[in-house]
């Protein structure tokens, strides 16, 4: 009897189970089968349609700052820490900053690193080599980043303990270090410490301090170092306010342009130098009015020491500038805003000024157009400004400069661009800004500017994501 018992049970288990395909057990369970993720490894999840343990899609994937989740038994995502987000599956900065040279571009992540597309051939993406790059490099040998600024061919950061590093074009000095020479990763500038904002122009470099001073150093041929001298600098010298090469003091914040420079001090009064074939230093001047210039680029239509355009203005009868909220200074034009109005003078040959007449306009005028924008900043030969966060732009647009698909020369009144949280820059053909953690540019793409990965697309009238943010 029991012999039957025995084989009727071998019977029953052999047809209901084949006894192959049985996993050994583990902790009283089947390994391999499950009813969900408790009943499989730490490595696997349950397939609850198949009812078997399957690698988790996280196995192997590391998203950095952040962990990743499981969405089904084939997908997931990163959920990435304060101050990083998600991009190709991996958690990344996020973007503070983002600066415009000339054919380069910029980012400044919440890391501290920053991040150049475009032009190399001076190094001026400062990854130790020479070679362009349409995607974005990592700059070599920096960290904890508090600023970015880039000039026509040279970039300059600025570090929370008050230090600056530049690299790139150095045929000038503008680099600081001393030296004549390119350098294609950061080097420290000189005899500088305490900086408060650094700010580069085509071819030479300011830095306010924390003792109200400022420092220049570079191209000083129109004397845009305002030092009272024309020779090119490659040490900072101080910006003076006198013959007696007394330097400027009480500086509240400065501005930089292509070939000038402006500054407010704590009383008020705005001060500006340098080059002004334009009038662009709003002392109803320009070249017009200097005796040895026959054009707008004549190097003598300049002015070797800061001029009070404020008083200037009190002296003359014209309206009085003063206590501006901040300046900006464009390639040869500058802006000055205060409270809601906007005031601006110099080149207007795009209409970028905001004046029907195309014109230099010599002294401060208000721009009813971009009156009530918020933070203006000025290009090559453009004005733009953040409104209800979106962005908006004239004058110049001959490669797409406004995100406009319909290319004109110009543009006489602000143009929408695209949504932005306040974070952009504008350069001589290109721009760029910052929404929803993404870096997106527009215009030119001759030497990979925006940071795309098509060499093809040599420009684009619409802002176009900029690949790695």
């Amino acid at each position: 009897m029991k012999v039957l018992i025995f084989l009727i049970l071998v019977l029953v288990f052999s047809c209901g189970n084949d006894l192959t395909g049985i996993k050994k057990e583990k902790n009283g369970k089947i390994a391999g089968v499950c009813i969900n993720d408790n009943d499989c490894e730490a490595w696997e999840i349950c397939d609850v349609n198949s009812g078997e343990c399957k690698d988790s899609p996280c196995l192997n994937v590391d998203c950095g700052q952040g962990r990743c989740l499981v969405d089904d038994v084939e997908s997931f995502h990163c959920e990435c820490n304060n101050g990083y987000h998600e991009y190709e599956n991996k958690c990344i900065a996020n973007p503070l900053r983002v600066s415009t040279g000339n054919y380069f571009t910029c980012v400044l992540l919440n890391d501290g690193n920053v991040y150049c597309s475009g032009e190399n051939f001076s190094g001026q993406l400062g990854n130790e080599t020479n070679e362009s790059s349409y995607l974005p490099v990592k700059v070599k040998d920096i960290a904890n980043v508090k600023d970015i600024t880039l000039g026509n061919e040279h970039a300059c950061a600025l570090f929370n303990d008050g230090k600056v590093k530049c690299w790139g074009n150095n045929i000038y000095g503008q680099l600081g270090d001393g030296t004549n020479e390119n350098k294609n990763k950061p080097v420290s500038v000189k005899d500088l410490s305490g900086v408060v904002t650094v700010k580069a122009g085509a071819y030479h470099t300011c830095a306010l301090l924390t003792d109200g001073k400022v420092k220049c150093w570079g191209m000083n041929a129109y004397a845009q170092l305002g030092n009272r001298k024309l020779e090119n600098s490659n040490l900072p010298v101080y910006v003076v306010k006198d013959f007696r090469f007394t330097p400027m003091d009480n500086v509240s914040f400065i501005a930089v342009g292509k070939l000038h420079n402006c500054l407010q001090r704590v009383n008020g009064d705005i001060y500006c130098w340098g080059a002004n074939g334009n009038g662009q230093l709003g002392i109803n001047k320009d070249w017009k009015d200097y005796s040895s210039c026959r054009n707008e680029n004549c190097k003598y239509a300049r002015e070797i020491e800061p001029v009070n355009i404020s008083s200037e203005a009190e002296k003359n009868g014209r309206f009085v500038l003063r206590y501006a909220d901040y300046l900006v200074a464009g390639g040869n034009f500058t802006a000055a805003v205060k409270g809601t109005d906007a005031y601006l003078w110099g080149k207007n040959s795009y209409y970028q000024t905001g004046s029907d007449i195309k014109d230099n306009l010599k002294y401060p005028i208000e721009n009813f157009q971009i009156s009530g924008f918020e933070k203006i900043k000025l290009g090559g030969s453009q004005t733009c400004g953040i409104k209800d966060m979106k962005l908006y732009c004239m004058g110049r647009n001959i490669y797409g400069q406004f995100g406009d698909e319909n290319i004109i020369k110009y543009v006489k009144d602000m143009m929408y661009v695209g949504d932005a949280n306040n974070e952009y820059d504008i350069g001589i053909n290109h721009g760029c800004l910052i929404n929803d953690n993404r870096v997106k540019c527009w215009g030119s793409n001759i030497r990979g500017e925006l940071g795309i990965d098509n060499k093809a697309v040599k420009f684009s009238s619409q802002p176009v994501n900029m690949s790695g943010f």
